[in-house]
């Protein structure tokens, strides 16, 4: 007589009991993230703005601006016809920005009587404050600086560069709103001449290195300000912790906003007529 069972006989049923456990388990877990997940985008008051009929043609002026151009068929050839450009590249730029501020509703930063400035002020500080630590705090001067808000019409610059010299070098900054692209994206360029080397970052995670006599090589490394945020917060608090004072305080951002504040005078903008 065959005494060997069935490999997958369960008389008692312990198998299915312990499968539907399992699956009401992973049920429940998944039914609360869910709900979590949806309490979430509901509290974002972002996210139903973006769809207001209001928002969206601004939004969308990139991806319209960018669809392929419509295909003539003409006897024995085929032609692409151009979009019109009435609206012209200063109008798209403008479009672009004003959408912008209605869907994120930060319209402070593109108005210079709550932000102060433009991506001078915003973007290119970072560069400014970066020429005073290389210099070892040198007492810099700005030499040159053009302003233009040609491309928006805003009472921000959408553009700007300006010339510092001190400490025996000669530095410049060049920011603008001009790339559009997603938030922290950015058309990102910078170079740096010592005696002996030539540092220029490619791009937000290559740096070349070339030295006098023309040997080239690169590393691979983070290059943008973003990526160092939390690190920066964690050594500020160990530091506030430990009664160390801080990598940068209050008077080194006095000192690059008062070399901002200098090209604004020497290159004033033409405010639009509202």
């Amino acid at each position: 007589m065959d005494t060997h069972k069935p490999v997958f006989l369960d008389e008692r049923r312990i198998r299915w009991r312990r499968t539907r456990r399992l699956v009401e388990v992973v049920g429940a877990f998944l039914g609360v993230v869910g709900i979590a997940f949806l309490v979430n985008v509901a509290r974002r008051s972002e996210l139903p703005r973006l769809m207001l009929p209001e928002s969206r043609p601004a939004l969308h002026a990139v991806r319209q601006h960018a669809r392929p151009a419509p295909v003539e068929k003409r006897p024995g050839r085929l032609r692409r016809v151009l979009p019109s450009r009435a609206p012209e590249a200063a109008g798209e730029i403008q479009q672009i920005l004003r959408g912008l501020e209605r869907a994120t509703s930060q319209i402070w930063v593109i108005d210079r009587a709550q932000s102060g400035g433009g991506p001078l002020l915003n973007l290119g500080i970072h560069f400014v404050d970066l020429c005073r630590v290389l210099l070892g705090n040198a007492e810099l001067t700005v030499t040159g600086a053009m302003m233009s808000n040609r491309a928006a019409g805003l009472t921000i610059e959408d553009h700007a560069v300006m010339l510092m010299q001190g400490g025996g070098a000669s530095c410049m900054v060049e920011s603008g709103y001009l790339y559009p692209a997603p938030n922290s994206v950015f058309d990102l360029h910078y170079s740096i001449r010592t005696e002996k080397h030539y540092f220029a970052a490619r791009d937000n995670s290559t740096l070349e290195i070339v030295t006098n006599d023309r040997q080239r090589t690169t590393r691979e490394m983070k290059l943008t300000n973003v990526f160092f945020y939390p690190e920066f917060v964690r050594d500020t608090l160990r530091r506030v912790r430990d009664g160390r004072p801080p990598i940068a305080d209050l008077s080194d951002n006095a000192a690059a906003v008062a070399l901002i504040e200098a090209a604004y005078h020497m290159s004033p903008l033409q405010q639009p007529t509202r």
